[in-house]
Parts: structure tokens; C-alpha cells; sequence
């Protein structure tokens, strides 16, 4: 069993949503952080068969590794043209 507060989960949320948002906007990204890497940081791989997860790292020992599926959609063209 696993125990864990909801504070860390929405932590771990926002993380996965900023990731999936760098992701999206950039195909060749493949990692994420939201600044140096640390002990007790986030960090964030592109994962899946599709590309489209978010796999969740902890610098901790005691952090389970998570997937966050299907989290990464592609950037709509804001521009108005096809190129």
C-alpha cells in the first residue's frame, strides 16, 4: 500500500502539466525540469509508445517512478497557416 497527501499529488500534477506543455511544443524534447537538477526535484521524461506520457522522477529514494498517460497533445498552429 502506498500512502501519500493531496498536496503532493497536486504538486506532481502541476509538474506533469508544465512537462506536457514543453513537450507539446517541441517534438525533440525529451527531458523536462522546472530549473536546475537538485536532490528532491522533479524530472520528467518523454515516454510511450506514442510519445504522448509523461514519466515522473523523483532525485529521492524513496519516490515511485509514475507514468502519466496520454498528457501530451501537439501545439495548435496559432498562426493561421498550414507551414
Amino acid at each position: 500500500m502506498d500512502h501519500t497527501y493531496i498536496n503532493e499529488q497536486e504538486e506532481i500534477i502541476e509538474f506533469v502539466k508544465r512537462a506536457a506543455k514543453r513537450f507539446s511544443k517541441d517534438k525533440k524534447c525529451a527531458t523536462y525540469t522546472d530549473g536546475e537538477i537538485e536532490p528532491e526535484c522533479y524530472f520528467g521524461v518523454r515516454w510511450g509508445c506514442g510519445d504522448d506520457c509523461v514519466l515522473v522522477l523523483k532525485l529521492d529514494m524513496c519516490f515511485t517512478p509514475t507514468v502519466y498517460g496520454n498528457c501530451i497533445h501537439e501545439e495548435e498552429n496559432c498562426s493561421g497557416s498550414d507551414k
